[in-house]
């Protein structure tokens, strides 16, 4: 059984109960960010469902409020990084998502004591779920997705 049909049956739900699909578009694991956005193809174009990307980076979120950075080890020398702020529930990014290389890292995030990311915890579903839903809201819905690369300066392709 493949994990997503593992998914529907845990979540007792069929692909028909879904009105939009959610996928992370990266940074991260180059064979797994394409893995996860040809399942949200799958999925979205034959009943013409809604895409809505997000960055990776978006769903490590700190339990405490103030500014924070979320960090993916980049595995070239250097980690993925988006600098972010958090207000109760609400979360707003401070800067587009970049790779900072080690050399350059410390000093980079010394105004960013909070960090969070796969090394520190899982991504927070809540505000995943809050981020969705706000995007399907303001219309920020896509039948091509842009892939998120930062190891050159045009780090966005289509998919």
């Amino acid at each position: 059984m493949t994990t997503l049909a593992s998914g529907f049956q845990q979540l007792q739900i069929n692909p028909t109960h879904l009105g939009s699909i959610t996928v992370s578009v990266g940074p991260g694991s180059y064979t797994g960010i394409r893995v996860g956005v040809a399942a949200a193809y799958g999925l979205a174009l034959p009943r013409s469902l809604p895409l809505i990307s997000f960055c990776s980076l978006e769903g490590f979120i700190p339990s405490s409020d103030g500014p924070f950075a979320s960090l993916i080890d980049a595995r070239i020398g250097g980690a993925y990084i988006l600098l972010q702020e958090k207000l109760g529930t609400r979360v707003k990014s401070l800067s587009p998502p970049q790779f900072v290389s080690k050399e350059n890292l410390s000093e980079y995030l010394k105004e960013y004591p909070t960090q969070t990311g796969p090394h520190l915890s899982y991504p927070d579903p809540d505000h995943l779920v809050r981020l969705a839903a706000q995007k399907l809201k303001d219309n920020e819905t896509s039948n091509q997705l842009e892939l998120i690369y930062l190891r050159t300066p045009d780090y966005r392709t289509s998919f």
